[in-house]
């Protein structure tokens, strides 16, 4: 069972830490199920101006289903969760699925989301991020990957089954361009709160 925030296909950290794999795992005739914390409909609102009711829904919907899904925990034999199952409050549903469902958890992680972060889009629930949950899932989780050194070397803290996993992407689908001439293209991966990590680089990138 893959836990995560979002829709499948709509993020590039689940893209590349695990979607672009899962068809290995079918060819492998590994059984596997998606959870997202958000719906299709509630992804469309989150990142809206407004829309604090459909918001508000979104998130109940979402709390349900997580709540749903810890019944049907006893028939999967692993359960992977990408960076939290629940967006809001301490680690509950993490703590029942290891704790109560005696279920194996591995932690996926690929950013420093043990830390403080506040943005416009995020800032009126920010006090309720609980951001120190990460530290208590990696601790209690079978094997942490992590998505470089630095954030292993911070796993390792709380746990010694640590896996440095590097984001990576599909070469099948982002090839070289062929012509060395071309013109050449930076693409970026991020959601709306990130985009600010470009502002302080965007001289340097206009002069590449």
């Amino acid at each position: 069972m893959f836990i995560c925030p979002y829709p499948k296909n709509r993020v590039a950290s689940q893209r590349f830490r695990f979607e672009q794999y899962l068809d290995v795992f079918e060819e492998h005739n590994i059984a596997f199920s998606i959870a997202s914390f958000w719906s299709e409909k509630a992804f469309e609102n989150l990142y809206s101006s407004g829309n604090f009711l459909l918001k508000l829904l979104g998130f109940i919907y979402g709390f349900i289903s997580r709540a749903f899904l810890l019944l049907s925990l006893r028939s999967y034999q692993l359960v992977f969760i990408h960076r939290e199952a629940l967006p809001l409050g301490p680690p509950i549903w993490e703590w029942l699925a290891i704790n109560v469902f005696r279920k194996r958890v591995i932690y996926d992680f690929d950013d420093a989301i043990w830390l403080q972060n506040t943005s416009a889009e995020n800032s009126f629930v920010s006090g309720l991020k609980w951001h120190s949950k990460v530290n208590w899932i990696i601790k209690n989780a079978i094997l942490v990957f992590a998505g470089n050194d630095w954030l292993a070397d911070h796993a390792r803290r709380s746990n010694d089954n640590v896996e440095v996993i590097p984001t990576t992407i599909d070469q099948q689908l982002h090839e070289p361009s062929p012509n060395q001439q071309s013109e050449l293209t930076i693409g970026w991966t991020g959601t709306h709160s990130t985009l600010k990590y470009l502002d302080p680089i965007l001289d340097c990138i206009s002069r590449i």
